[in-house]
């Protein structure tokens, strides 16, 4: 007789073989608790503050440090206006920069979409029309070819971000000297923020936003296989 085929069989993922790849200290399960996700940094940076948070290209960040950048960054956020229920843009690829400013816009109540590092200038525009985007934080090497797109939508501001920043001294510099990652203008002088200086600068001063648990925290886009790509609201 033919052996029958267990369910964990026909669908692998739920033998869960990502967990092979966590380290010895990760655990596989957590409780999930019922509070906003920036509370949950706040709480360990309290309670853990030297611990690892982040690691990039071997360069590391603590949750203290990380705290402080969500802070910072959500002070700014309020500064230029950015109140409950407006939508920031997010054009960032994989970084460090992505999850403290991610974390920050929610912090003054503010909505985070992400925007595909993958997209072209035309499917850019269309996020940030659809979404209402009043701002978006980027890196700073996409900012000539994304201009064109933002200067026809109700972006407001922008905030570059140098990718290199948050990368170990020799691996930056190695970067550099190898042309792997092109250098950028500087746009300082055009009255451009930058985000490098802003977790280093501002004061983590704004009030604070009460925010409940049936808010939209996030506005995530689909994938747009059968037309264009539809804003989904997460709380």
């Amino acid at each position: 007789m033919k052996n029958t085929p267990s369910i964990k069989d026909e669908a692998p993922f739920l033998n869960r073989p990502w967990l092979k790849h966590y380290p010895e200290n990760v655990p596989a399960d957590i409780e999930v608790p019922n509070t906003q996700t920036h509370r949950l940094i706040y709480e360990s940076s309290s309670k853990n503050p030297d611990e690892t948070a982040i690691i990039f290209h071997g360069g590391k960040i603590t949750y203290r440090e990380l705290n402080r950048y969500i802070e910072r960054t959500a002070s700014y956020l309020y500064k230029i206006g950015i109140r409950k229920g407006d939508v920031i843009a997010i054009y960032l690829p994989n970084c460090p920069q992505f999850i403290f400013s991610y974390y920050a816009i929610q912090k003054v109540g503010g909505i985070p979409t992400a925007v595909s590092f993958l997209y072209s200038p035309r499917e850019v525009k269309h996020q940030l029309k659809d979404s209402g985007s009043k701002a978006i934080i980027m890196i700073n090497l996409l900012y000539e070819k994304i201009k064109p797109a933002i200067e026809e939508t109700g972006i407001k501001k922008v905030i570059l971000t140098d990718i290199l920043h948050f990368m170990p001294f020799f691996k930056r510099t190695l970067s550099v000297l190898l042309r792997k990652i092109p250098k950028s203008k500087d746009y300082r002088k055009k009255g451009i923020a930058y985000l490098e200086d802003i977790i280093k600068e501002e004061d983590a001063d704004y009030p604070q936003v009460e925010v409940s648990m049936k808010d939209i925290a996030s506005l995530v886009y689909t994938a747009g296989t059968t037309g264009l790509p539809k804003g989904v609201p997460l709380t």
